[in-house]
């Protein structure tokens, strides 16, 4: 009986996962091409050292998002019983830092802008500070339709925020506004965001605020709050010390490298991020449904994961010419590094959300810390001799990030490092094969980039899938069977295996 209630659990698991996944795939997916297909006018507009400019005050909005939040979001999704009244004190706390942050940053921009020695960014984060505001306001809206699985008004939310940013941004920069078109961006996108979140959330706000309740969500978020600093200091530190030790020309280069590589990481991680917690987090109290969980989406995520990084990788340059003209050449070489390790990232997700699902927030805190002070050694030994060198110790880094993680999901669900190197092993070894004789191939071709691009990808695509077939490689066949049901129930087909 209880077998087969965990079967039952396992199956309706699995479905409402997928579903999930595919409406989270929909958004990210969505906000990935009209980012990408906006930003391809804009780069072509704009010059590197516009992008460096912006890409000089990034880290400021990443940590002012961190701040606003405090981790409090997280332990709302967590919480399997949580009512209006949680939602109403972590709002109004999201408020008052947001005016604080935005006081903070508006007199603190002559400081900042010293430390770079760069006087254009004093106007630049003033104005950008608006935005603190309304990310403090429209946060919890986003938790609340997080926690609840609105999935489908995410996605349109984040949708109209992406074409609101795009449609800025562009129409600014063909004015003529160069760097500051990004900003006027971000700012439109924000007042879409808050409009849309307020419209669609059934919880609107009260003037209510419990300091109990605040105390005892706080005491679970503080070490998210923590890991979170940590994780924003350890994705811009490269932008700080490359415009800080180099020059704003060679940081929009690198931003816009590293822009293109999150994507896909970044694109990919917030669909794990958004499907896994809140479909997973009935199983805290069930390590062996959680354990075959995870190995069935591990197997998954990491085909489809290696499979994009590696047809990003092995047509890095070509990529970079088409959107960007060869103008932006030396992006292609940076973006070439920064994909190697690419395909590991939304697996770090995955294994950071099974982790969170366990209240292991104590251990990701641990094991950030550990791992910031191995990237801050490793970026700043870079950073004397070149850009180069700072993005391979990056790749280092994430594969370090990958050991310590999978010692962590060793100790939290008894799944060894065995099984977990046999289902990576599994999903990937096909990819490695092709993306090899790619790359030999690849020597004798002499095209245009346009024939390059699609001849190399085409013969890519053509092997893994030949592979796959003859070796009947698992996540191979369950993602198409995934596909295989979708499409006979959208179209009413009968297709079969």
């Amino acid at each position: 009986m209880e077998e087969n209630a965990s079967n039952i659990n396992l199956k309706e698991i699995k479905s409402n996962t997928i579903s999930g996944f595919l409406w989270n795939s929909i958004d990210q997916g969505g906000n990935y091409v009209i980012h990408f297909l906006f930003g391809i006018f804009t780069v072509r507009i704009l010059d590197p050292e516009d992008y460096g400019l912006f890409g000089l005050i990034s880290i400021f909005i990443a940590l002012s998002v961190v701040f606003i939040d405090s981790g409090l979001g997280t332990v709302l999704i967590q919480r399997k019983n949580t009512n209006n009244s949680d939602f109403d004190t972590v709002f109004w706390f999201n408020v008052v830092v947001g005016i604080i942050l935005f006081l903070i940053f508006f007199l603190l921009a002559p400081l900042i802008s010293k430390f770079y020695n760069e006087p254009k960014i004093i106007n630049l984060i003033r104005v950008i500070s608006l935005l603190f505001l309304l990310i403090s306001l429209s946060s919890t809206f986003n938790t609340f339709l997080t926690k609840n699985l609105e999935f489908k008004k995410l996605a349109l939310i984040n949708l109209s925020n992406s074409f609101f940013f795009g449609t800025t941004t562009l129409t600014y920069a063909i004015l003529g506004f160069k760097y500051w078109s990004l900003v006027y961006g971000y700012i439109s996108a924000g007042i879409i965001t808050l409009i849309l979140n307020f419209l669609f959330s059934s919880w609107k706000p009260k003037l209510y605020f419990s300091i109990g309740k605040f105390k005892n969500m706080y005491k679970d978020s503080i070490y998210l709050f923590i890991q979170n600093i940590i994780n924003t200091f350890t994705n811009n530190l490269n932008k700080v010390i490359i415009g800080k030790r180099f020059n704003t020309i060679t940081l929009g280069f690198y931003d816009r490298s590293n822009q293109l590589e999150l994507y896909f990481s970044k694109t990919f991680g917030l669909i794990i991020n958004k499907t896994i917690l809140p479909n997973l987090i009935e199983l805290n109290d069930n390590n062996n449904l959680l354990r075959n969980s995870f190995k069935i989406i591990l197997n998954i995520i990491t085909f489809i994961s290696f499979f994009i990084a590696s047809l990003l990788f092995i047509n890095s340059k070509e990529i970079i010419i088409i959107l960007f003209t060869e103008k932006w050449l030396l992006s292609a070489k940076y973006f070439n590094i920064l994909m190697i390790s690419a395909g590991f990232y939304p697996l770090i997700y995955l294994y950071r959300n099974i982790l969170l699902i366990k209240n292991q927030n104590r251990n990701l805190l641990i094991i950030e810390l550990r791992n910031f002070i191995i990237y801050l050694i490793l970026i700043i030994s870079a950073s004397f001799y070149s850009v180069e060198l700072i993005l391979w110790a990056q790749n280092l880094y994430v594969l370090i990030l990958m050991i310590f993680y999978s010692n962590n999901i060793k100790k939290t669900i008894q799944l060894n490092y065995i099984e977990q190197i046999n289902v990576f092993l599994k999903s990937i070894y096909i990819i490695f094969i092709s993306v090899a004789l790619c790359l030999i191939l690849k020597n004798f071709l002499n095209f245009n980039v346009f024939l390059n691009l699609i001849i190399i990808s085409i013969i890519f695509i053509f092997l893994v899938i030949i592979f796959s077939e003859i070796l009947k490689n698992q996540a191979y066949l369950e993602i198409k069977q995934i596909l295989i049901n979708y499409l006979n129930a959208i179209f009413k087909l009968n297709l079969k295996l």
